[in-house]
C-alpha cells in the first residue's frame, strides 16, 4: 500500500507538464492505465471478478453484482469528482477535504463489514486532522461551495471504495480498479473531441507515466494490498500522499515546504504509524490466510 500511495503521489508532479482540459486528463490517464491492467494481469483480471455476496461473518450480506458496481463506480467517482474539485476550489482545499476519507471509511467499514477501529485509530483520525490543517495552513483559502462540497464528496467516494474493495477481497479487486478506469475514459471522450489534445514530448510521456505508473502500477498493488489490509488501515496509509508531492516536487524544483507544513507533516506521520501499530502487534487487520492462499 505504501508502494502504492508513493505512485499515486506523482500526479501532481507530471500533471504540471499537460496542459490540456482536466477531463481529457482523467479520461486518457484512465483509458492508458486500463490497457496496461488488461495487458499485464491478461484473463486473471477476470477469475473471480464477481463474487457470490460479500465474504466473512458477520459482514452485511451483498450481493455480488451489485458489490462489483458499487466498488467500481465509487472508485471512478473518486477520480472524476477529486479532478473537478481542483477546478472550482483551491487545490489545497481539494486535497484537505479529500482526505477526509478515513472517518468515511472508519464508519463505513464498522457498519458494513464490521471492521471496528481501534480505540487508538480514533485518536489518530483526531491528529491527521490537525496534521492535514498545519500541512495545508498556508494555501487555505475560501474556494467556492461548490467546489468543496464536491472535494468532499470525493473523500466520501475514496472511503466507500476503500470498503467496497476490502468487501470484494475473496472477488476480484483488480476487476473492480479496471472497471473504475473504463467508466472515467467513457466519460472523458466527449471532451477528448471537443477539447483535442495538442501532444508535445513532455506531455506525451507525461501522461504516459500518469496512465501507466501513476494509476495502472498503483492499481496493481491498491488490488493485491486491498486483500490483506483492513480497509481503515488502507485509508490511513494514505494520508502520506499529500506528504510525498512536496518532496518530488523539493528533489526536482528546489522548493522547501514552510515550517508549518513540515510539522503537520511529522504529526501525519507519527498518526499514521501509531495507527499500525496495533495491527503489527496482533496482526490484527492483515489477512493472514489469504496472504498465504491467494493468487489474485
Amino acid at each position: 500500500m505504501l508502494l502504492c500511495v508513493l505512485c499515486w503521489s506523482t500526479s501532481g508532479l507530471f500533471i504540471k507538464f499537460i496542459g490540456w482540459h482536466p477531463m481529457v486528463i482523467a479520461g486518457l490517464r484512465s483509458g492508458i492505465a486500463a490497457v496496461f491492467m488488461l495487458l499485464v494481469r491478461r484473463g486473471r483480471l477476470f477469475t473471480g471478478a464477481v463474487p457470490r455476496s460479500a465474504p466473512g461473518k458477520p459482514a452485511r450480506s451483498v450481493p455480488g453484482l451489485i458489490l462489483l458496481l458499487a466498488a467500481a463506480f465509487s472508485s471512478a467517482g473518486t477520480k472524476i469528482l477529486y479532478v473537478t474539485a481542483n477546478k472550482l476550489t483551491s487545490p489545497a482545499n481539494a486535497i484537505l477535504l479529500h482526505h477526509s476519507a478515513p472517518v468515511w471509511a472508519a464508519f463505513l467499514g464498522w457498519f458494513l463489514i464490521r471492521e471496528r477501529p481501534e480505540k487508538r485509530q480514533w485518536v489518530s483520525l483526531v491528529f491527521v486532522g490537525t496534521g492535514l490543517l498545519l500541512f495545508f495552513v498556508n494555501g487555505l483559502q475560501g474556494g467556492s461551495l461548490a467546489g468543496d462540497a464536491i472535494a468532499l464528496a470525493a473523500g466520501v467516494c475514496f472511503g466507500a471504495a476503500m470498503v467496497f474493495l476490502r468487501m470484494n477481497r475473496e472477488g476480484s479487486p483488480g476487476f473492480c480498479l479496471f472497471l473504475s478506469h473504463c467508466i472515467p475514459f467513457a466519460l472523458g471522450l466527449p471532451f477528448i473531441i471537443t477539447h483535442p489534445p495538442v501532444f508535445t514530448p513532455a506531455s506525451a510521456g507525461a501522461i504516459l507515466f500518469l496512465g501507466i505508473v501513476q494509476v495502472g502500477v498503483a492499481s496493481l498493488l491498491y488490488a493485491y494490498s486491498i486483500k490483506r489490509l483492513r480497509a481503515i488501515d488502507a485509508v490511513f496509509i494514505d494520508q502520506l500522499e499529500p506528504l510525498l508531492n512536496p518532496v518530488w516536487i523539493f528533489i526536482f524544483s528546489g522548493e522547501v515546504p514552510a515550517p508549518l507544513s513540515m510539522l503537520g507533516g511529522i504529526i501525519i506521520i507519527g498518526a499514521v504509524l501509531m495507527s499500525q501499530k496495533y495491527n503489527a502487534s496482533s496482526g490484527t487487520g492483515y489477512d493472514s490466510k489469504l496472504a498465504k492462499g491467494t493468487k489474485n
